[in-house]
């Protein structure tokens, strides 16, 4: 079993205090009494006080008018907490977030959206960064009977930041809107929906400390390609399963995940928005570029349809999509067979369908896997029906079909 690290309460209310423990900044009962000893009551205290002499005669004294001096503690959590606001600040412009940047706000988030979220990790990276999940529902730390379970992964190539981007956005609006938003909490209360932001975040790091090279951070920091390395149903893997692969195929056997979305950017090299929806299969049996179709394939094609219809671009032929480009014509109204476009095997997609029964489509959001903080925020604003929409077919397709 994969271990879970709850970051948070599991269904009671979080005071005031219980908030602020965000990576660190923690009260502790002997850091209590070691501050009091440090700072004397009569030089915290701003009114007037008195003293007492041996025989008890209160003697009055006057208070000092200066700002009572902070002990060691409130300095140290007045620093984390500006560090932590300045984070919150930097992402919610649609800047580009490091691993460690993503670990403070996925625990911010399970703060602010309790009692609904649940922050866990499934494994580590090659270089021991956690593979940190934040799940959404009702009792999001358990499995209920008859509730579907659906996730969303991003960053799979660690210099495809979009994905990460959009999903972390995705929780935050999630969490700020649930109680007001009637849909969003019908959703939530119904469907498990479990976010994995980063299966790479190795790859992040080499990606924020280099020139930004094409392909820098995009494998693993074993040089693997994560997306090529699962087993495949037609073809033998090259690679053992490398420590982020272990941890994806451990949860999907925990968990009985009924849809799974993929989030990929980087795939065409010609316009910002150029995107596309592909499904399974990804590979053929021959090895050749053809479609490759599983026995659900209608299914995956409404699934992939859903999704590019609902973006106010994927699915048109003319305005900022791939199948404006003849060599992307194969690509009408915005979806693909994965193997018609490029056969390739050992994918994460196949393996979803083939080992553990879960739908999953992978979604290309965007040819630049580099973007300004606008541009990061428009493809939000484009992509955010669909996932809500595709996250809902769980329940309303499936379990009535």
């Amino acid at each position: 079993m994969f271990s879970i690290l709850s970051m948070g309460h599991a269904r009671g209310k979080a005071s005031r205090k219980d908030k602020m423990v965000i990576h660190g900044i923690i009260s502790d009962r002997h850091d209590d009494e070691e501050e009091e000893k440090e700072v004397p009551e009569e030089e915290v205290t701003p009114t007037t006080t008195t003293t007492t002499t041996a025989a008890t005669t209160p003697i009055p004294r006057l208070a000092t008018h200066h700002n009572p001096p902070k002990s060691k503690k409130e300095n140290r959590v007045s620093k984390q907490i500006h560090a932590l606001k300045s984070i919150l600040d930097s992402i919610r412009s649609w800047n580009t977030t490091g691993h460690e940047e993503m670990s403070w706000w996925l625990q911010f988030l399970n703060r602010s959206c309790e009692p609904y979220s649940h922050l866990y990790s499934i494994g580590s990276s090659v270089q021991n960064r956690e593979l940190w999940v934040i799940a959404l529902s009702d009792h999001p730390e358990i499995h209920e009977i008859g509730e579907p379970e659906v996730k969303i992964i991003g960053n799979i190539h660690g210099n495809e930041n979009v994905g990460r981007e959009v999903i972390l956005h995705m929780v935050d609006h999630i969490c700020a809107n649930i109680d007001s938003d009637p849909d969003l909490r019908a959703i939530v209360e119904n469907i498990r929906i479990h976010f994995l932001p980063s299966l790479n975040p190795d790859g992040i790091f080499d990606l924020l400390f280099s020139d930004h090279g094409k392909n820098i951070g995009r494998l693993n920091a074993n040089g693997v390609d994560l997306n090529r390395n699962f087993p495949d149903q037609f073809f033998p893997s090259f690679h053992d399963p490398e420590p982020e692969t272990q941890a994806v195929m451990k949860w999907m056997e925990t968990i009985p995940f009924m849809l799974s979305a993929a989030l990929h950017d980087g795939a065409f090299g010609k316009c910002v928005f150029d995107s596309v929806v592909t499904y399974p299969f990804d590979d053929s049996p021959s090895g050749q570029t053809k479609y490759s179709a599983t026995p659900d394939d209608d299914i995956f094609r409404y699934l992939a349809r859903l999704y590019a219809e609902t973006h106010p671009e994927m699915h048109l032929s003319n305005m900022g999509n791939c199948t404006r480009y003849s060599q992307h014509k194969k690509f009408i109204g915005g979806i693909t067979n994965g193997a018609e476009w490029s056969s390739l095997s050992n994918t994460m997609q196949d393996y979803n369908y083939v080992q553990t029964n879960c739908f999953e489509i992978a979604v290309e959001m965007s040819c630049i896997t580099h973007l300004n903080s606008s541009t990061l925020s428009t493809i939000f604003q484009q992509n955010y029906p669909s996932l809500l929409g595709f996250i809902r077919q769980v329940f309303y397709h499936f379990l009535l079909h």
